[in-house]
């Protein structure tokens, strides 16, 4: 069972206010339990009230000698004394009730012969005890009050002094209890060594004091750091047996005085009897020698002659005293002191070797980690700083350059959202863990990377709320513009992080005609918002067919309606049988490229299918050429992944070149994406062209070319080739298999 808080009604965040304020807290809390004590003093019959206010009072002492400096302006000389003549008032008063529960514990065991011994005992300690609570009445009443209006009104308040040109350092109340703590340990530890053996009467005393400083200090914050629970269940193990060692020292002077007492009355009561007996025998003695002689002759009452009367002899008892307390207090100091000896060879055994070092050592693990609690406090919080724009739609600087898929999604919460999130960026995949709090420009943020086999566990939880999407990073001086194509829905939003939240954001050009608004602060734009339950169901398992492609050729230059012939060689079935594959190939882009997308570049094939989907065209037209080019651009990464794999021998593409194409193959596929009908698909011609005219080398300009045959085709309801499997290549790329 962990022990309970002492005082509860203390702060969770205490160890992270200063130490002025929680020291005040602390004491005040105390001072305030001692007040219900006292008040409960005039009960009688309430046998734990003077055990209370004795603790409060000693841990109240305890407090203000820890953190003096931090409660200088609160407790005064005067103040302090008051409360160290009340602690020593309470002691007697005590040391009398611990005695008297113990000897009634004993009675009961005793016999005839020892019995009285206790009942003296007992009524001797009866009438110390009432001058004694007499004496604790008189402090109470004269000094606690006193004590109680000052502090009640000085410990609320506190000064501090502050100077504009030199920032106060922030301290935390942890901070100053880990180093009370690691002195108090080394000099509970210093205390232990000393006691060297049951004759170490003095040494004990002085490790149990050092021991109940030691458990003041830790009290306080029980259950505001776990690392206190089990070493204050430690200390209260000491400090039982260092207490109890303690009360049988006292018990032990107590009964050696009470017997030296009972000798000193045993022997005045002996001597007062034995005068007595001489005093009759002499009074005797002396009424014989008075009495008159009968004379000579004279006859008797009966005739015979009267005896002389003998003098009375009196005996002194040597018989022992029933009522004498001298057997039955030496009865008690052998059972004292025969317990004494157990306890201290279960001290010694438990406490005075390697078990006391072990616990000074727990100790001061508590203060590190109290120090690392208040490192990680004072460390700045992780903050992000940025701003948010949504975009008309994706810039065509960004159609053609490198980017990165991302899926992220949200673990269940109220409170608290943790996020797990997947980057992917060719073969490099990577995972990260990422809590925020708060909103708009500032954020605390507190990301770290994660491993697979972790994110395989978490990422089931979040189906519920996940968003895709593609990345563009475009360095900008010492900023970075981070762009963001959604999948599933036809938005674009540009981020950009910020070194302060009142720096001054310059769009480039760039972005700047396709920036609609900032949303920043709006929440609609937050993406655990606009995250969407998503299906974790595996697709159709295919075996993927072998594809013989040949080049894509032009057939005519720009001026003369250039039409691209693009084949994609349909396997016999007899090779699709030894392949394990159908024979029938399917005829749609899309689905070709998803098969030969199978090997390499899944992720970045459901990515380009999400994407189709999300655009919402009125135009049969944008909406075929998009598909088309989205099925060419991952075909080409496919091909490219296998190129990495296996490279082959001949004029082929490298992957590089592959690539290129695929990333020119986005670039169109956007730009139809963005059309919105049958005149903007028209409007896009000349923007195509102008891409011809400006390709950075042979790969582009073939794609580029390809797009303007395309859509002319299309345009003029002359596409001969949608009944083929579109598959892209490249100038050279004659025939790989060959």
């Amino acid at each position: 069972m962990p022990p309970r808080a002492v005082l509860p009604a203390l702060p969770a965040d205490l160890l992270a206010r200063s130490p002025e304020e929680a020291a005040r807290r602390i004491a005040h809390e105390l001072l305030a339990q001692a007040a219900a004590a006292r008040d409960r003093l005039a009960d009688p019959q309430d046998m734990e009230a003077l055990h209370d206010f004795r603790v409060a009072i000693r841990r109240l002492r305890s407090t203000e000698r820890a953190y003096r400096d931090a409660l200088r302006d609160s407790f005064g000389k005067k103040a302090r004394r008051r409360l160290r003549k009340i602690a020593r008032a309470t002691s007697e008063s005590r040391d009398l009730e611990v005695q008297v529960a113990w000897l009634d514990a004993q009675r009961g065991s005793l016999n005839s012969r020892h019995r009285p011994g206790a009942m003296w005992l007992r009524e001797r300690w009866r009438e110390r005890r009432e001058d004694a609570d007499a004496d604790l009445a008189h402090e109470v009443g004269a000094d606690f009050d006193r004590l109680y209006a000052v502090l009640a009104k000085a410990l609320p308040v506190y000064w501090q002094k502050v100077r504009l040109d030199a920032p106060m350092a922030e301290r935390r109340f942890a901070a100053l209890l880990a180093a009370r703590l690691r002195e108090a340990a080394a000099e509970l530890g210093e205390r232990l060594s000393a006691v060297q053996g049951p004759e170490a009467v003095t040494q004990a005393h002085e490790a149990r004091i050092a021991g109940k400083r030691v458990r003041y200090l830790l009290e306080p914050v029980l259950g505001l750091t776990e690392s206190a629970t089990p070493v204050v269940k430690r200390l209260r193990r000491l400090q039982d047996l260092l207490g109890e060692l303690h009360d049988l020292d006292v018990l032990d002077v107590e009964l050696t005085d009470a017997l030296a007492d009972a000798e000193r009355t045993m022997s005045e009561a002996q001597a007062a009897a034995r005068a007595a007996a001489e005093a009759a025998m002499a009074a005797s003695l002396t009424a014989v020698a008075d009495a008159p002689e009968a004379e000579a002759g004279e006859p008797a009452g009966n005739g015979a002659e009267a005896p002389a009367p003998e003098p009375e002899r009196r005996q002194v008892d040597r018989r022992a005293d029933p009522r004498d307390p001298r057997p039955g207090l030496l009865a008690l100091a052998r059972r004292a002191r025969a317990r004494r000896t157990v306890v201290y060879d279960t001290l010694a055994s438990e406490w005075l070797g390697r078990d006391g070092a072990g616990l000074v050592a727990s100790l001061d693990g508590v203060a590190a980690s109290l120090e690392a609690e208040t490192a990680a406090r004072l460390a700045p919080v992780p903050m992000e700083i940025e701003r948010k724009y949504l975009l008309r739609s994706l810039p065509h600087t960004l159609r053609g350059m490198p980017s990165v898929e991302i899926a992220q999604g949200w673990i269940p919460g109220t409170r608290l959202l943790e996020r797990v999130r997947e980057v992917r960026s060719g073969s490099d995949v990577r995972y990260y863990r990422t809590v925020k709090l708060g909103s708009g420009v500032a954020r605390v943020e507190v990301e770290e990377e994660t491993t697979a086999e972790l994110f395989a566990v978490l990422w089931p939880t979040t189906r519920d709320r996940r968003v895709r999407k593609r990345r563009f990073a475009v360095a900008e001086g010492a900023a970075t513009w981070e762009v963001d194509l959604f999948a599933g829905r036809d938005l674009v939003l540009a981020e950009i992080e910020l070194p302060t939240a009142d720096t001054v954001v310059e769009v480039p050009q760039w972005l700047a005609p396709y920036l609609v608004r900032e949303v920043t602060d709006d929440p609609a734009y937050v993406n655990a918002n606009l995250a969407q339950p998503e299906s974790d169901a595996p697709p159709v398992a295919s075996e993927p067919v072998r594809v013989r492609t040949r080049a894509p050729q032009v057939r005519t230059v720009l001026d003369e309606r250039p039409r691209i012939a693009e084949r994609a060689a349909t396997p016999d079935a007899a090779t699709a049988a030894a392949d394990g594959a159908p024979a029938d190939v399917p005829n749609q882009p899309a689905e070709v490229a998803a098969r030969v997308g199978c090997r390499g570049s899944r992720h970045a094939l459901d990515f380009a299918r999400r994407d189709r989907r999300s655009c919402d065209m009125a135009s049969p037209i944008a909406e075929h050429l998009a598909g088309r080019f989205a099925a060419d651009a991952n075909a080409l990464r496919a091909r490219a992944d296998a190129t990495r794999v296996a490279p082959k021998r001949g004029a082929g593409p490298n992957a590089q070149s592959l690539l290129t194409m695929a990333n020119a193959c986005d670039q169109v596929r956007a730009l139809f994406a963005d059309a919105q009908s049958d005149d903007a698909v028209r409007a896009l011609l000349p923007t195509l062209g102008g891409l011809v005219a400006g390709a950075r080398n042979e790969d582009e300009r073939y794609v580029f070319a390809g797009a303007v045959a395309r859509a002319t085709q299309a345009l003029d309801g002359d596409d001969e080739d949608d009944d083929e499997s579109d598959d892209a290549g490249g100038p050279d790329d004659e025939d790989d298999d060959a």
